[in-house]
């Protein structure tokens, strides 16, 4: 189970690294911020899976400062859906001490 948990942690670090390096080369594309924050609310549920609920927390807090900053632009990629994914994903962690 551990050898899981590691090879789950490598790939969403992973991820984030790869929407990062996209974003640089071509800041402020639509399709890579929206990607992004979509992967940052798959990366905060595999953290939260994982009992890191800070890190999960941050995943979604950041996934939901890309998806409030975007306009809506191309139908396929609702941002009323990703920022409600991320909210809903939010909730579902235990309550900060």
């Amino acid at each position: 189970m551990a050898a899981m948990e590691f090879v789950a942690a490598s790939l969403t670090y992973s991820m984030r690294e790869i929407w990062d390096r996209l974003l640089a080369a071509r800041p402020g594309t639509f399709r890579y911020l929206h990607q992004k924050a979509d992967n940052l609310n798959t990366m905060g549920n595999l953290l939260a899976m994982r009992g890191d609920i800070a890190g999960a927390r941050s995943c979604f807090r950041e996934g939901l400062a890309i998806a409030e900053s975007l306009t809506p632009q191309d139908a396929s990629f609702s941002t009323d859906v990703l920022f409600r994914e991320l909210r809903e994903s939010e909730k579902k962690l235990p309550t900060s001490p």
